[in-house]
């Protein structure tokens, strides 16, 4: 992971502050996990593509706390053995904290997710991510200061973002991703202008309100995106004969946002409703159209609405099993123009996951997302997870990817949507230990 700090540097001070908090300590704690993945492809016939992929990835969490103040180490890592490039580090809540009464103060960086659905969102956008695995959802820590006043059934937050990370993309090897080589991701600070950063002033205002059957959640942020990317071919300077010459660049662009959340409880039932209002700065990046045109590109101001109902089922023989249902759709942009904005913007989720509840723990899942707008892009996943000994997890998936070709007169084709990883049915396996 790109960073513009030294991540080992920033983990050995944490640990010199963490060992010194834990030897005056009066609790510490630990917990993790090593894990060995391994992701089979059908052959795609491209040569510059890896069809198997095999990695070692870990987690850890530990804490130590000496009165009102609390230290916690929050570190993942990926380290790949066949495509380098995978290879990924992150420390993510990975803070201190002061405690006082009903205030409280953390530094470092921070996970932010609100969400309340399984499938889609449209609120969980604050910290960016590791898009390498589509498997689970992998948040990169935010390095931020939050301020947190607690009442008696509600909380409220005001917080600060010195600097924000920008998401970690696959690259060229990578059946995950494009299949093209991506340049580092730049910032947008004005019309066809970038940089690795800016002085924005961003912060986020959060507020959480429990009822008696009712979960209400709200914030506001002044932030740079990290959710929705523009990836753009930069214009060459020089008449190019190959496509693989070419620099594609993820942009990300300064936003305002108000982000709400609602649950509520109907029998066994759940439902659920996530929404967002976004207004990005009006900004363009100049997008290139090989052979030789040139067009720019911003992101447009949208509503972004996400519905749920989950139902829980209680059979005779001890499982239990969760059905899940949902919707998300984009308002306000056209079809072209919500295909930047991700690709899941008019899709409907169904969801099921079902638990044996015995000794090994065996449960099952099953998803399907299908786009209601094209009616022609569809994703398959199905998994099996158990425990064969106590700390040892055995998880088998399988994803299948059903979109027609990129067409060759539209270039937003090869970017943006499910085109680009049409080919990308897979099956994973992981082999988990924990401690």
């Amino acid at each position: 992971m790109r960073r513009e700090f030294s991540p080992f540097a920033l983990l050995a001070l944490f640990a010199a502050l963490f060992g010194a908090l834990e030897a005056i300590s009066q609790e510490t704690s630990y917990r993790g996990s090593l894990g060995l993945e391994s992701r089979f492809y059908d052959n795609d016939g491209d040569s510059q593509t890896y069809d198997t992929q095999l990695s070692v990835k870990g987690t850890l969490v530990a804490s130590a706390e000496k009165g009102p103040v609390t230290a916690q180490l929050g570190l993942y890592f990926r380290d790949a053995f066949i495509d380098q490039d995978r290879d990924f580090f992150d420390l993510n809540d990975t803070y201190i904290t002061y405690a006082k009464e009903d205030w409280s103060i953390s530094a470092g960086t921070h996970i932010y997710n609100w969400r309340v659905l399984e499938i889609f969102t449209a609120m969980d956008t604050l910290n960016a991510r590791n898009y390498d695995n589509t498997d689970e959802v992998e948040r990169i820590g935010l390095p931020s200061i939050a301020f947190t006043r607690e009442f008696e059934s509600s909380f409220f937050q005001a917080i600060y973002i010195p600097n924000v990370v920008a998401p970690f993309f696959p690259q060229r090897h990578n059946r995950q991703g494009l299949k093209i080589p991506l340049e580092t991701p730049k910032f947008v600070t004005g019309d066809n202008e970038s940089s690795d950063g800016s002085d924005l002033f961003q912060y986020i205002f959060h507020y959480k309100k429990s009822f008696t059957d009712i979960e209400f959640d709200i914030y506001y942020a002044r932030k740079f995106d990290t959710f929705y990317p523009v990836i753009a071919i930069e214009t060459p300077s020089a008449p190019v004969s190959d496509l693989d010459d070419l620099k594609i660049r993820p942009y990300m662009f300064p936003l305002r946002e108000v982000a709400f959340a609602l649950q509520g409880n109907i029998g066994e039932s759940i439902w659920k409703l996530e929404g967002a209002k976004i207004d990005f700065d009006n900004h363009n990046v100049e997008f290139f159209i090989p052979p030789a045109s040139v067009t720019e590109l911003t992101q447009e101001d949208h509503t972004r609405l996400a519905a749920g109902f989950e139902r829980a089922f209680y059979f005779d023989n001890n499982h239990t099993g969760t059905l899940y249902l949902e919707y998300t759709h984009v308002f306000d942009v056209s079809e072209e123009e919500a295909a930047i904005l991700g690709a899941f913007t008019r899709d409907a989720g169904l969801g099921y996951r079902h638990a044996l509840n015995d000794f090994k723990r065996n449960e099952l899942t099953l998803y399907v997302i299908h786009d209601t707008l094209s009616g022609n892009e569809t994703v398959w996943s199905a998994g099996h997870e158990f425990f064969p000994y106590s700390a040892w997890k055995v998880s088998t998936s399988i994803t299948i990817v059903d979109a027609p070709k990129p067409d060759l007169s539209a270039p937003l084709d090869y970017i943006y949507g499910l085109k680009p990883i049409r080919d990308s049915d897979n099956i994973l396996i992981t082999l988990s230990r924990y401690f």
